[in-house]
């Protein structure tokens, strides 16, 4: 399943995202990192 990252998140040229991930609202994922699959939590957006 493909991954949901939300219009006003941000998400670094270094993050390795696995599948199924959600990232929400106003988040801020910077790298070097890798997040597995599945991870996050799904909110009303």
């Amino acid at each position: 399943m493909a991954n949901r990252i939300h219009p006003t998140a941000v998400v670094g040229a270094d993050v390795e995202l696995g599948d199924d991930n959600v990232v929400g609202p106003y988040s801020v994922v910077v790298g070097p990192c890798r997040i597995g699959n599945a991870t996050g939590s799904p909110r009303t957006w």
